[in-house]
């Protein structure tokens, strides 16, 4: 009986501990900011200096420090515990440090300094670069490694990519953009006009028969309309849509160059010429029978020359016809 309650407790305690152990992951995994930042201290002797690189390989970015030397002593430290791992730093840069420790908060890096030195930093996305130069150094302070400055340059794009998309997706959810595509003909060539809601930006670029129209929100655009009635010297168009905007591509027949251009910050334009619908031919004889026709309508009974008001008359009827 005895034996049974005894191995009935045991049962019981270790049945806690294992519940406690559970409890105590499943609060480190829902509390992150919890967790102690970790990081990595490595150390080079360079051509005349010397190099800490302090990296926090599970973040992208730094956590809040301070950097200052008084007294002989370098320190490194942080808002928050960054529980960073130490090489031998003495032995390994031993023309400029004695000794490196942390501090038992885990929120201050130590380091003696075997002399005077002046002290330089540099962010590189995780990592701080803390260069030691002697004070009589010379010249611009040493640059970051060209991987690590690509390495920043890259991040930096992408991160101006991403707001850039954040900042278009709040745009068209709480301003709704919408564009009308508008078609016009004349006799020479063919009008595409866009009308936006809203002020717009676009490119516009053409090589090898291929054009592409990119506008600023990632809205659709509808060319339904266009697609179903291209004339020849159009092959193929097309919209796609992504988290960077709207592209609207047109594929043209050879020999077509369109002409793009912007009329207001909402309104954009593309001309296509249309050769194939052509006018009627010039011969000797039409361009008689024309200038007689002039000379006729020319002379009026008061003797005024009406001919330039009535060309006048039709270019600008035919101008209102294209407008859509």
């Amino acid at each position: 009986m005895k034996t049974a309650i005894q191995v009935g407790w045991k049962r019981a305690r270790i049945a806690l501990m294992v519940g406690a152990v559970t409890l105590a992951g499943l609060l480190a995994c829902a509390t992150p900011g919890l967790a102690q930042d970790r990081g990595q201290l490595s150390v080079s002797a360079e051509n005349g200096y010397g190099r800490m690189i302090v990296t926090f390989r599970s973040r992208t970015d730094l956590p809040a420090y301070k950097v200052s030397s008084e007294n002989g002593v370098l320190s490194v430290t942080f808002d928050e515990p960054a529980d960073v791992i130490l090489p031998d730093v003495g032995g390994m840069l031993p023309d400029y440090v004695t000794a490196a420790r942390m501090d038992s908060d885990k929120k201050g890096l130590r380091f003696g300094l075997r002399t005077a030195l002046e002290v330089r930093h540099t962010e590189a996305d995780n990592q701080l670069y803390i260069d030691l130069l002697p004070t009589d150094w010379q010249g611009a302070p040493p640059a970051l490694p060209q991987d690590v400055i690509d390495r920043v340059a890259a991040n930096a794009k992408a991160s101006a990519k991403q707001a850039d998309r954040q900042r278009k997706a709040a745009v068209v959810r709480d301003q709704k953009p919408k564009v009308t595509v508008r078609i016009g003909t004349n006799p020479t060539f063919m009008r595409l006009q866009f009308d936006w809601s809203i002020d717009t930006k676009a490119d516009f670029s053409f090589k090898q028969k291929n054009a592409t129209l990119d506008f600023e929100w990632p809205v659709p655009v509808d060319i339904a309309e266009l697609a179903t009635s291209l004339p020849p010297e159009i092959v193929n168009v097309n919209n796609s849509v992504s988290e960077d905007g709207s592209a609207v591509s047109l594929k043209f027949a050879s020999g077509v160059v369109p002409r793009f251009y912007q009329e207001t910050p909402r309104t954009y334009i593309v001309d296509v010429d249309l050769p194939h619908a052509g006018l009627p031919p010039i011969t000797a004889q039409a361009l008689a029978d024309k200038s007689n026709t002039a000379d006729a309508a020319g002379s009026t009974d008061d003797g005024h020359d009406t001919g330039a008001a009535g060309h006048e008359e039709r270019v600008s009827s035919e101008t209102r016809r294209f407008v859509p």
